[in-house]
């Protein structure tokens, strides 16, 4: 009896010592997975969402896209890729990986058939990295933004041809633009981001958009019919030079035909088609000298008139806006006081506080009164989360893709203090 009482003593001080805390330290960041994009399926019964990691062999990180029910069950790994966008009748998802481009590997677009075997199918050929996937409401087509080389006027005199397989010093770069380096990416190769388009079931992609102006720098998104997308961009001679200026455009994907929808002294974008067709929202600013003019949710109809502020009365930033599926309101996200909540307007500028907490909580997608987002706090970082925007404190954390490396650390305590600014 004695010895089965050490034994179990014993035990006990093992167990004790195995459930020590730790501290968090640079090891766990070797394991750390980040969650991002989370996307309902049309009947609102899925997530897809993407997950990155850290690859130590090659020292970089890598994006799987994984699936799961919408109460959080059967969460599994789905494909390899990011950027994973579902198709409106809910039967194919297009995502980004890499591919063949004339014999080289690249991103290109792919598309997977649900309920159908066999590999993902790639459907570009393209040259360069594609982004900002959008599906046409008929899913015919797939919209994406991609960069678009271009030569400057100038170039170089009296350099010397380099004998084929020479390993010579670069040749001189002739700069004639004022984007023209990046922190932690050098020189950036001169041209501009263009509007493409290309078919659901592969092929030739097409430009939609031309000049020398960068299109589609904050999202994009189709009219309800299926025959023009809209973009924000500032398509003014010398466009580069004009600081904190933008306009919303829609191009016509048969004529190219593009048209100005917003002509203010200031920023838009984002821009969000209503349900219904008939309205677009959209994020802008006021013009000013100041360095940060702050950004308000504005409405208009679908042909660019009756613009109306929404959040006149918010003191605080939005993004992202979603449509109610009635037409008749948007959801948004706003960061205020640390914290990051969801909030809803109608179309006469009611605001109203959807979700409450300490934590930074951004809504990505929504179906019905069901949406989807990424969630994190002090102590618990990068999780997909569900809520109802007809309910209050109903968030639900579907994921905990870091509780295998973080159950035994012991974070510090995080104190909240406020200080009163010079306006008050």
């Amino acid at each position: 009896m004695k010895n089965a009482l050490s034994f179990v003593f014993i035990l006990s001080i093992i167990f004790a010592q195995g459930q020590e805390k730790t501290r968090l330290s640079l090891e766990h960041y070797k394991n750390y997975e980040w969650t991002s994009n989370p996307t309902l399926s049309p009947d609102g019964e899925q997530i897809l969402y993407s997950r990155t990691w850290i690859n130590l062999v090659d020292d970089k990180r890598e994006t799987d896209l994984w699936i799961m029910n919408k109460d959080g069950s059967t969460n599994r790994f789905f494909l390899k890729g990011s950027s994973g966008k579902w198709s409106p009748d809910g039967s194919k998802i297009a995502f980004t990986n890499k591919g063949e481009s004339d014999g080289t590997n690249g991103t290109q677009i792919f598309v997977k058939y649900l309920g159908v075997e066999g590999e993902p199918t790639q459907i570009t050929k393209l040259e360069k990295s594609p982004s900002s996937l959008e599906w046409s409401p008929d899913g015919q087509y797939i919209a994406f933004t991609m960069h678009v080389s271009s030569e400057p006027a100038l170039k170089p005199k009296g350099v010397p041809k380099k004998p084929k397989g020479a390993d010579w010093t670069k040749a001189p770069q002739v700069i004639d633009q004022v984007d023209y380096s990046q922190d932690r990416i050098g020189f950036i190769e001169r041209g501009y981001r263009q509007l493409f388009i290309v078919s659901a079931e592969g092929g030739t992609a097409r430009q939609i958009t031309f000049g020398e102006y960068d299109d589609v720098s904050s999202g994009i998104a189709w009219s309800k019919d299926s025959k023009t997308i809209l973009f924000s961009s500032y398509q003014k001679p010398e466009a580069e030079y004009a600081r904190g200026q933008s306009n919303l455009y829609s191009v016509n994907i048969n004529t190219l035909n593009v048209k100005e929808l917003t002509s203010r002294e200031g920023t838009e974008s984002s821009p969000r088609v209503s349900p219904d067709g008939s309205k677009i929202a959209f994020v802008g600013s006021t013009f000013s000298k100041n360095f940060y003019n702050d950004r308000k949710m504005y409405i208009m109809d679908a042909d660019g008139s009756n613009l109306k502020c929404v959040t006149s009365n918010l003191d605080q930033t939005p993004s992202s806006p979603f449509w109610s599926s009635n037409s008749l309101g948007v959801y948004f996200n706003v960061r205020e006081f640390g914290q990051s909540n969801v909030y809803h307007a109608n179309l006469k500028g009611n605001v109203k506080k959807i979700t409450k907490g300490n934590h930074m909580l951004s809504m990505n997608d929504m179906v019905g009164a069901d949406a989807v987002g990424t969630w994190s706090d002090p102590s618990n970082p990068s999780d997909i989360i569900s809520f109802s925007t007809k309910k209050s404190n109903n968030i639900n954390q579907l994921t905990k893709v870091n509780e295998d490396i973080f159950y035994n650390v012991e974070f510090g305590e995080v104190e909240e203090v406020t200080y009163e600014s010079v306006d008050g």
